[in-house]
């Protein structure tokens, strides 16, 4: 993500913005391949800047200057003297803003920097025309001087978590392996672990980011209880510790969970998958969503049976985290688990009645020859790279490209045995004429409202 600032309109690739007033802030998304696929303008009336931009732990936040008003997340800020400052952030993929706040008083109030301190928590500096208080607070009037200043923003109480929560049995003579997260801890802190009691059959490593990992063979005596507890510190923050116990269990009191779920389906088609537990005794069982989309349902059809199943609609496309817990209750001190993890695809409409070929993963209908992934990025023969977008059709498709941005054809306007036909561009709001790459010459768009031919790719 770059950002920048300009006059009058910018052109990147085939993304056009203009000025709201004298000057705006640009903030620009670009591909691995240098590819410019959003371009977005910030700014009102005036002459407004964006001037300094910070990725604290995958968000992204921009702080910029403005001299009269500016709209942002939907809302409206205007000067309280001469020129205000203002933090936004953005939201994931970098298109639009999510939220803002307005800084400024009397005077002159500009940020000059933004650089993150932590997870959730980044450091501002910048010139005010009057004294910052303490809290923020800038001054209503100027002093005439201008006052430099440093603050940091997040929850005033640091309070590190340790996640997720811990298995509490092991089976005997198996291996117990938990893999666990800290945090938030600020960058370059030095961590150390202390640890108070475990068995000795167990192992406790702690890793520089916050990440650790508890793991050993657990030994043959059943019904052992064995206490955990270990504190995880660093010099001038607040620490953390980490305590629970560990039963070694008889497998008869042990079950599986059998089943071979569906990792992909069509959107707008039902899905169902279904799954027995097997073991001794099927009593005193819960079986409970960790994760699970708002579109499918966990149903208990026996004592031991279960099945998901639901319809994906319009938002569901993409990939969908599925985490069942089942739990059995053995006495008021003892419990055993299982967990069901997969990663569950929904896939656009076009793919359903696609062709599988002796090419490997290779696919083809109307469209044409293309490789899907799991991520729905799929390799095309003539558009490459292509983003597969949701629709209810078969015969037609919106497909996504980093220069062209949305493009639209059907099974009407797209001859895949020769590679031509007609593309329509939601950037330029017009039709296109594509062409396949034939002997020396690459695939070729022509532009009617340019009336010339350019390569696609």
């Amino acid at each position: 993500i770059v950002c920048g600032n300009f006059m009058s309109d910018f052109k990147w690739g085939n993304r056009k913005i203009k000025t709201y007033g004298k000057q705006d802030g640009f903030i620009a998304v670009l591909s691995d391949t240098g590819n410019c696929i959003s371009l977005s303008a910030y700014g009102g009336t005036g002459n407004d800047s964006i001037d300094a931009m910070v990725n604290n732990d995958g968000q992204i936040f921009f702080a910029g200057s403005f001299d009269n008003d500016i709209d942002l997340a939907k809302k409206s800020f205007s000067t309280s003297g001469g020129r205000d400052c203002y933090i936004a952030l953005l939201a994931i993929g970098g298109s639009y803003v999510v939220d803002a706040i307005h800084l400024g008083g009397g005077g002159e109030d500009i940020i000059n920097q933004i650089d993150s301190s932590m997870v959730g928590h980044f450091l501002v500096s910048g010139i005010s025309g009057g004294e910052v208080s303490s809290g923020g607070i800038f001054p209503t009037t100027t002093t005439g001087t201008a006052n430099s200043f440093v603050s940091l923003f997040g929850p005033k109480q640091f309070s590190p978590t340790f996640y997720p929560t811990p298995k509490t049995s092991v089976l005997s003579s198996n291996v117990y392996e938990y893999d666990f997260i800290t945090g938030p801890w600020p960058k370059g802190a030095q961590l150390s672990l202390h640890i108070s009691e475990k068995p000795e059959w167990l192992n406790i490593e702690l890793f520089k980011d916050g990440t650790g990992l508890v793991w050993g063979h657990s030994p043959v005596t059943v019904g052992t209880v064995s206490n955990i507890k270990f504190d995880i510190n660093s010099t001038g923050l607040t620490g953390l510790t980490c305590e629970w116990k560990i039963e070694v269990m008889d497998s008869t009191s042990a079950f599986f969970i059998i089943g071979d779920p569906l990792l992909s389906s069509p959107q707008f088609s039902k899905y169902r998958s279904e799954f027995t537990l097997s073991g001794t005794v099927m009593d005193d069982i819960l079986i409970l969503p960790q994760a699970l989309p708002s579109w499918l349902n966990l149903m208990r059809d026996s004592a031991s049976k279960f099945s998901i199943e639901g319809t994906p609609t319009e938002a569901d496309l993409g990939s969908h985290q599925i985490q069942i817990l089942v739990h059995k209750f053995i006495d008021q001190n003892t419990s055993y688990r299982e967990e069901l993890n997969y990663t569950l695809r929904i896939e656009p409409k076009i793919l359903q009645n696609a062709t599988s070929t002796e090419l490997g993963d290779w696919k083809t209908n109307w469209l044409g020859y293309f490789h899907s992934f799991s991520n729905l990025w799929t390799y095309h023969e003539d558009f490459l790279w292509v983003y597969l977008a949701s629709g209810t059709k078969t015969d037609a498709v919106w497909f996504w490209t980093e220069k062209w941005g949305w493009l639209w054809t059907d099974s009407v306007n797209w001859d895949a045995s020769v590679g031509t036909g007609y593309l329509y561009s939601s950037l330029s709001g017009e039709w296109m004429y594509f062409q396949r790459k034939r002997n020396d010459l690459p695939s070729l768009v022509f532009i009617y409202s340019e009336e010339r031919w350019i390569t696609f790719e």
